[in-house]
């Protein structure tokens, strides 16, 4: 069986008047083929002035592994880009560091996430860094289920939530104590839904961690925020996706409660197996 590497780059107009599903946009395969996996080549927008691509992403891997994030932040209004690389220890990826021009052979440059494994490899935590700084740390802990709670520390502020998990995935998180005084597990809930699709930053570590990508297999399609039973429109969202022929998001849609959203988009490259 011959594995090898395609460029599946898909372009999508914004809120265009062509179809989404376009053959264009969803080049197919030999039917003896089939996707062992892909990587995600690119993440960007479409500009609302002359509907040019932008890219504000870049990842570049080697032997499977992420092993740098090229981020033009100039492109999302950042007074610099950002070239972050990931290094990696005994196969888990340990730190994402921002070099301080170029990179040394120590591996020394500015820090932004550190990431703690346990003796089953699994993340328990990371520390967020600022200027040299640690500015947050999270922290998680597991049951024979899975993920079981996590505690986020901040600026002085310590919340710690239980984590309910569905099908694997985080379905919700309540606010169980806060500087470590309890409070009503109706005080504080984050309900999460997905699709049935894989999410491409599932277990992915690239410098900007998220809790949600990390943990769950799947995309997010609905997140809510409940505060003394009521919801808060204002932090609420819907993510709507168009899938490539491997059912991997190309496009991703956020539309807000309070109203508004805006779209992003993602390229891939897949490696394709032949018998």
């Amino acid at each position: 069986m011959k594995t090898y590497l395609i460029p599946c780059l898909m372009l999508v107009l914004l809120f265009s008047c062509k179809k989404d599903n376009d053959e264009s946009n969803n080049p197919k395969i030999d039917p003896q083929g089939s996707v062992s996996f892909c990587e995600l080549a690119d993440e960007y927008y479409i500009s609302p002035f002359d509907s040019s691509k932008v890219v504000y992403a870049s990842f570049k891997y080697q032997l499977g592994r992420l092993v740098q994030i090229d981020r033009s932040l100039l492109q999302m209004g950042a007074s610099a880009d950002s070239l972050i690389n990931i290094i990696w220890k005994n196969d888990k990826a340990v730190t994402a560091i921002e070099p301080l021009n170029i990179i040394d052979t120590l591996g020394i440059g500015d820090t932004l996430e550190k990431y703690i494994y346990d003796d089953k490899d699994r993340l328990i935590e990371v520390y967020f860094y600022f200027n040299g700084q640690i500015f947050r740390h999270d922290q998680f802990t597991y049951n024979e289920n899975g993920l079981d709670r996590y505690i986020s520390s901040s600026n002085g502020y310590k919340g710690e939530y239980d984590v309910i998990l569905e099908n694997g995935l985080i379905a919700e998180l309540i606010l169980i104590e806060e500087n470590g005084t309890p409070v009503d597990s109706n005080y504080y809930r984050e309900q999460m839904k997905y699709d049935e699709n894989l999410n491409p930053l599932y277990k992915v570590i690239d410098g900007s961690f998220s809790r949600f990508d990390y943990f769950n297999k799947h995309n997010m399609t609905e997140f809510k925020v409940i505060q003394n039973g009521i919801p808060q429109s204002a932090q609420g969202a819907e993510y709507v996706y168009d899938y490539n022929s491997f059912d991997y998001p190309i496009k991703t849609s956020v539309i807000w409660a309070a109203g508004g959203g805006y779209s992003t988009y993602k390229s891939y490259n897949c490696a394709v197996s032949t018998n």
